[in-house]
């Protein structure tokens, strides 16, 4: 029950959050991968890892779609 329990809050942490949209971005599934980012900025929204990460699902999704875009980075 302990370890369902340690799981569970993993899962719901920014760590847990940020390995699953990394598994769905390797699987391509990139629009759930952005969702899944997303719940990790909720709860840490200056989270420079997951952002970084948004980024780049976001840069191939643009690609797939034949969309080039500019992004300037401050």
């Amino acid at each position: 029950m302990q370890s369902l329990l340690l799981a569970i809050l993993f899962f719901l942490s920014v760590k847990g959050y940020t390995r699953k949209g990394g598994l769905l971005f390797a699987l391509k599934r990139f629009s759930e991968a952005i969702e899944i980012y997303q719940k990790a900025l909720q709860l840490d929204p200056q989270n420079r890892v997951v952002i970084q990460k948004v980024f780049l699902v976001e840069k191939n999704l643009f690609f797939l779609a034949g969309v080039r875009l500019l992004y300037i980075i401050e």
